[in-house]
Order: structure tokens, then sequence, then C-alpha cells
């Protein structure tokens, strides 16, 4: 039976491991294709030096609401609640009072 400053002897040693035959891989582009792509001003992804590795950014969420400012502009004067106004348009409150001081400061 081993002594317990055996077993810590060799619980601290990673090489006596279980996974220690096992070898990790890391793939990576060449150094001088990195340096390249570290300088070039194109760092939205359609760099030709790049070799396609660098991923473009795609916009996330929600898209946004387009809005009829005539039939906005109507409903205003017919002064209909917020309510009815969100449900014809299919926007919701924010984007509604978003697009009414919009309107508002194109009057003034």
């Amino acid at each position: 039976m081993r002594t317990i400053a055996e077993r810590a002897s060799r619980a601290c040693l990673p090489w006596n491991s279980v996974d220690a035959g096992k070898a990790v891989k890391f793939e990576s582009l060449p150094q001088q294709k990195i340096d390249i792509c570290l300088m070039c001003p194109l760092h939205a992804g359609s760099c030709d030096h790049c070799d396609g590795h660098r991923t473009v950014k795609k916009d996330r969420g929600r898209p946004r609401a387009e809005v009829d400012t005539e039939l906005l502009r109507e409903m205003m004067k017919l002064k209909r609640p917020n309510t009815e106004i969100c449900a014809a348009l299919g926007i919701g409150k924010t984007k509604l009072a978003e697009e009414k001081r919009k309107i508002l400061e194109e009057a003034k």
C-alpha cells in the first residue's frame, strides 16, 4: 500500500496522469499569414490575404420595424389611442414613442 506522501507526489506530476499520452494538437496559420492579417486594413472578413479564416459578423437580433409614417400622422391627427396605433402599425409602444418623437421634431 502506498503512503500518503507517495500518492501526493504522484498526483502532482501531470506526465504520470492517465491522459499523459494524449497529445493536444492546435491548428494555426503560419506566422507570416498571421502577421499579414494583423496588419490588414479590412477587418470585416473580406481580406484576400486571410484565406477566409475570419468570419463576418452578422447582424443579430430582431430586424427593425418599418413604420408607415403617413398612416401614423393620420392616426395622430385623429387622436387615436396608442394601443390602437400600435395594433394598426404592428409595432410596440417604445417604437411608437420614437416615431412620434421624430415626427414632432420634424414639425419644429
